[in-house]
């Protein structure tokens, strides 16, 4: 089990690293990009804090806020990038032609993706 969720996390690191490669290579707004790396190294430390057990008090009770703050953010900030998708206001996607349901596919993927790692900063800041 240790090793998939240590498979997950390496995933999850290479995942976050092209995505933020991807907001420089395409110009995106600098405090969306800051976002992105802040969101993403919270999720990364939440998950190395839960794959090897560090649990001090003052650490598990910082990281009841962090989570939280992680999932609200990383929701938030999907809405927010399909609103642009959406608007033909995100220049690495051709808004005429995508469709409707090729944004839900792909929201649909990036969740499936980041889920594992918003439930384990949930776990290890509540269980």
């Amino acid at each position: 089990m240790r090793a998939i969720l240590y498979c997950y996390i390496a995933a999850y690191l290479l995942f976050a690293m092209w995505g933020l490669i991807e907001d420089v290579r395409y110009k995106e707004p600098w405090w969306s990009i800051v976002t992105d790396l802040l969101l993403s190294a919270l999720a990364l430390a939440g998950m190395i804090l839960y794959a090897f057990d560090i649990r001090s008090a003052t650490l598990v009770s910082t990281w009841k806020v962090v989570s939280g703050v992680l999932v609200i953010g990383q929701v938030g900030s999907n809405i927010y990038d399909r609103h642009r998708i959406i608007a033909g206001q995100d220049p690495s996607v051709d808004a005429a032609r995508i469709t409707r349901r090729s944004i839900i596919l792909s929201d649909l993927f990036t969740y499936a993706l980041i889920a594992p790692a918003l439930i384990l900063n949930l776990v290890y800041a509540y269980f």
